[in-house]
């Protein structure tokens, strides 16, 4: 994808656009904008000194940080640094803009529930900014960090988490601490804090680390995943294909395929984000492990 962020950077000025994208269309959608059933993956460019103007849509969507480090989101006036590996969510309806004061070149996974809203439920709508006034502003991400404490009066009456920046650092400190599964894999879902639900309605985000030349229990599932690597270099079996992957690098998981992971040299950490919760709440979620004695 590189030859086309630089023709991306070069050719698409942000005065004549209202973002930058390269749009990852699957074409076994024949055409349609999507990458997998209900989600839609693009890689957003953002050169230093540029700034995305705000806007809102009906759409929810997330922002994971594959390079730079100089960039920040505004989400209903919360501002969110963005750092390599950072999770940003820009929930439904939440006006949102990018900027980089930087001196480096942001590039960042979009993704969001397009296919879901506009080709199922013809649900789109887009507001361009400027910002409109912010009813009910969000508090500071910073009371929501410290596990198993939480102010009060804050309630769940937001379908989204209050969350809205989730930190490639605290990610890490996390996989440290957690024990890893029979077949050297750890798996961290990004949630909610106040329900311990997934972080949209939509979308739901996880983490997996993998253990080097370990490969992973295969399992297949109902739900839709769009992976991104954020570390390491690896192969995954999906079906009958086997795909080879490095840093960066985006693939899809289409659901009811089994599939598993092995990862080259010291281990590999991917970033998952998938059509889980949705599936969960339509009573359409199901999960198999493959049994390896078979």
């Amino acid at each position: 994808m590189l030859p086309l962020i630089e023709r991306a950077a070069r050719e698409v000025h942000m005065n004549d656009a209202e973002r930058r994208v390269l749009l990852l269309a699957n074409p076994a959608f024949g055409g349609k904008v999507k990458t997998t059933t209900n989600l839609n993956a693009a890689l957003q460019i953002l050169e230093p000194g540029e700034h995305a103007h705000e806007h809102r849509h009906r759409l929810s969507a997330i922002r994971l940080v594959l390079e730079g480090n100089t960039a920040s989101t505004i989400v209903d006036g919360k501002h969110c640094a963005m750092k390599r590996g950072d999770l940003i969510l820009t929930p439904s309806l939440t006006w949102h803009g990018h900027v980089n004061d930087g001196d480096e070149r942001m590039v960042w996974l979009d993704g969001l529930d397009l296919p879901l809203a506009l080709h199922d439920l013809g649900i789109v709508s887009f507001q361009p900014g400027p910002a409109g006034p912010v009813a009910d502003p969000m508090p500071s991400d910073n009371v929501f960090t410290q596990g198993g404490i939480l102010p009060q009066g804050e309630t769940s009456a937001r379908h989204y988490s209050p969350l809205l920046r989730y930190s490639w650092e605290s990610t890490l400190q996390t996989f440290e601490s957690t024990t890893a599964a029979a077949d050297g894999s750890k798996l961290l879902r990004y949630t909610n804090p106040l329900t311990g639900g997934a972080v949209m309605p939509t979308i739901d985000c996880y983490a997996l680390e993998l253990q080097a030349n370990s490969e992973t229990v295969a399992r297949r599932t109902t739900h839709n995943t769009i992976v991104a690597v954020l570390e390491g270099e690896g192969q995954t079996q999906i079906g009958s294909e086997l795909i080879r992957w490095q840093r960066n690098d985006i693939f899809t998981i289409p659901h009811w395929n089994w599939a598993s992971h092995q990862a080259k040299g010291t281990g590999a950490r991917l970033f998952m984000m998938t059509d889980r919760e949705v599936l969960a709440r339509l009573g359409y979620l199901v999960e198999e492990v493959q049994d390896r004695q078979v």
